[in-house]
């Protein structure tokens, strides 16, 4: 050992050394009175899950129920792109820059002989520590009372070959659940919550799935049908402002090459959906295990995900990189007595967090030398200030920072990158160069870490089919209890002002054809015989909020109305207008004619992208219960026809998790719940599409639709609910 690894190790042991020593285990009178922890741990799973809204397509019914029961964190972040590093991070608390461990084949014990891990902690004071699956990259067994690894299953020769090679491969497998690694570690689990424990207990659960090699049973893979498969949104020139350092890093003649030539690149993404599905169903059986249990009202459970993935975006694919696909992480906590349901967090948060906020959840002492901040406060108050920036480093003296708004790299070689995630997302725009921004670059580097620990020594690894030997689980449904709350906390009313100076105010943006016109202090539709068209409030997005909406209505014999939780690609449609709609002298439409409108449909253009990405809350006179006043528009019925009236009448629409309520003047008329079983299966090419969960944070907006429909907006206003984001 050099004299520099000599002190990075003697900084390790100074910071953890002494404080597994300082703890004795409590009293068993003590013991009982502290929590439980189901401590869940996924693989490669970035942010393609329905609560967060990654991906349109993705189906993690059971994950989102679960972040619907506590704090989801919304801003959360891997403190490095990639497993060793990132769990040895969670595990430790201490940061790859201060261990030193920064790549895959860093063991990182044999360098840190006397770090104190999480659960050591936890065995300490008291707990009983299980752990199943892949919790840390390589395992220790010091951290562990017991632990166990299930195998697989499924014979070689029943795996397909697609894909282009090594571990990059997929395909749906001939199996059951609990043929596979997954499932048989729900089992387990299952079996370990159906014990009696005299003392806390933490069980860590680590499912291995969407890691690749991407298989799964079948019937996940048929839940996300290869020809309806929709790409993530790349720009193609979009490594043109990246510095050598990053396209280093991404590696475009890499995998992207291989999968676009060999035209895999929906495949590819089907089957991540598919086994992060699969993933879901196993997690949603131990949920539902430990809702049965005598332990459901006392256990703490935390789910993360150990860095995210790329799919192709700047032309890059796997983890191993700096930007927010790779970086952001799906992580949620629910603890009784602390968070309360549907909360969301959009504060910057690191996985580091874990470990202090654990502690702190279970009346434990706190542990000097943490580099992580305790998450309690923002459990208990979402918007509590919080001034921690969220660091992620790959490889030594390559680092990334996130605040709420910007995201700054910097390479080792100086080189740098910086986007506004405010105006820019997706990241495509980097500012780096732009002198506009020096004093904000100067600022945000000097929060990166001052010391960078030289790498520790690096183990060759023989190549193994290690996913083969990885988890999958057996089927279940979750048993929801809804978190819906009939009249939530009072919060006042803002209102989002229609207009301003005579004229539609500027946050309203049209989409497609017709428009809106100020008349006697309201607006009133115009409608365009040329097609159907959006006005859109542009200006934020809103989550778990009731929007009051006041009008009146003259004729309304189509689908005016109402769209709420319009998905982030909405933006992209601004100003578009679908193909002008002509009809013949009998008002009928010609085939080529229907055939353009399918087309634009199909292609989600202008307000077709809000039907498919959103929800119509319908204004119409209309005897159908699909199509009336109030529902879903052919999603959820609404409860019965109002009597026709020119009287203002206020539409009230609820968003909770992920139901939505209508209220119409006073009374409930309708109750949607994406997957509820009364969601209709069949649909028309001009209805939504039956994938029908949106995003929990979305865009509003009013329609317009055929002429002759006239319909009046005086207000629309919004209030948060008491734990919304």
């Amino acid at each position: 050992m050099n004299a520099r690894h000599l002190i990075a190790a003697s900084l390790v042991l100074l910071l953890t050394g002494p404080a597994i020593r300082a703890e004795q285990p409590k009293s068993a009178a003590g013991q009982a009175k502290r929590p439980n922890i189901l401590f869940i741990a996924v693989d490669d799973l970035n942010d393609w899950v329905g609560v967060l809204g990654g991906h349109p397509q993705a189906r993690t019914p059971h994950l989102d129920r679960l972040a619907g029961r506590g704090c989801l964190f919304t801003r959360a972040y891997c403190p490095a792109p990639l497993c060793n590093p990132s769990r040895t991070a969670v595990l430790t608390g201490l940061r790859p820059s201060t261990t030193g461990v920064y790549l895959n084949n860093q063991p990182w014990r044999p360098a840190m002989p006397d770090a104190v891990t999480l659960l050591q902690y936890l065995r300490a004071n008291g707990y009983l520590v299980l752990g199943g699956g892949k919790i840390f990259h390589y395992n220790d067994a010091k951290s562990w009372d017991q632990h166990v690894f299930p195998k697989n299953k499924v014979p070689a020769k029943e795996y397909p070959e697609r894909g282009i090679g090594g571990n990059m491969i997929w395909g749906p497998l001939k199996a059951g659940d609990s043929d596979l690694t997954d499932g048989q570690l729900s089992d387990w689990a299952i079996g370990k919550l159906k014990e009696k424990h005299d003392r806390p207990f933490c069980l860590a659960v680590g499912y291995i799935k969407p890691h690749l090699p991407w298989y799964a049973p079948k019937k996940y893979f048929d839940m996300h049908p290869l020809d309806k498969i929709q790409l993530p949104k790349v720009l193609d020139n979009d490594l043109d402002d990246v510095p050598p350092a990053g396209i280093k890093m991404a590696k475009p003649e890499g995998d992207h090459r291989q999968i676009v030539k060999a035209g895999l690149w929906k495949e590819a993404v089907q089957a991540y959906l598919a086994c992060s599905s699969y993933m879901d169903a196993q997690l949603g059986r131990l949920l539902e295990a430990l809702a049965q249990s005598p332990y459901a009202d006392n256990t703490i459970i935390i789910l993360w995900s150990d860095h995210g993935w790329h799919h192709g975006q700047k032309q890059h694919w796997r983890k191993f990189a700096l930007w927010e696909q790779t970086c952001r992480v799906t992580f949620t906590i629910t603890a009784p007595g602390v968070t309360q349901p549907a909360q969301r967090c959009a504060r910057t948060v690191n996985l580091l967090d874990i470990y202090p906020t654990v502690l702190d959840l279970c009346g434990l002492p706190a542990k000097k030398g943490l580099e992580g901040h305790s998450l309690v406060p923002l459990l208990r108050d979402p918007q509590a200030p919080w001034d921690h920036p969220s660091l992620t480093t790959y490889g030594r003296n390559n680092h990334s920072l996130r605040t709420e708004r910007w995201r700054y790299i910097r390479y080792r070689d100086g080189s740098e990158e910086l986007y506004d995630h405010d105006n820019d997302p997706l990241e495509w725009k980097n500012l780096a160069k732009d002198p506009r921004y020096t004093e904000l670059k100067k600022d945000l580097a000097s929060k990166l870490p001052k010391v960078n620990a030289p790498d520790v020594p690096a183990k060759k690894e023989k190549q193994k089919e290690k996913d083969k030997l990885l988890p999958t689980a057996a089927n279940a449904l979750l048993l929801r209890a809804s978190t819906m709350t009939e009249q939530p906390p009072e919060r006042p009313w803002r209102t989002l002002p229609l207009i301003t100076g005579g004229k539609v105010d500027k946050n309203w943006a049209q989409i497609g054809w017709g428009g809106f016109v100020v008349e006697n202090g309201s607006l009133r539709t115009e409608c365009d015989e040329r097609g159907m068209g959006l006005l859109l409030y542009q200006k934020e997005r809103f989550g778990n909020c009731q929007i009051r909406v006041v009008y009146k209505v003259k004729d309304a014999r189509s689908n005016s109305g109402v769209f709420v939780r319009i998905a982030d690609g909405i933006l992209e449609r601004v100003n578009e207008k679908t193909p002008p709609v002509e009809r013949d002298k009998q008002g009928k439409l010609s085939k080529e004619m229907l055939k353009r409108l399918m087309e634009a449909s199909a292609k989600e253009q202008g307000p077709w992208y809000a039907v498919h990405h959103g929800y119509e809350v319908q204004i119409c006179d209309d005897a159908d219960a699909y199509h009336r006043t109030g529902a879903i528009y052919s999603l959820a019925k609404s409860a019965g026809l109002p009597k026709p009236s020119s009287d203002w009448r206020t539409l009230l629409i609820t968003l909770k998790g992920n139901l939505v309520l209508v209220d119409l003047d006073g009374k409930r008329v309708t109750t949607f719940d994406p997957e509820g079983k009364d969601v209709p299966k069949a649909k028309a090419w001009h209805e939504p599409r039956r994938e029908p969960q949106r995003p929990q944070v979305g865009y509003l907006g009013l329609q317009n639709h055929d002429p002759g429909d006239v319909v009046y907006f005086k207000e629309v206003s919004v209030r948060p609910l008491g734990d919304a984001p």
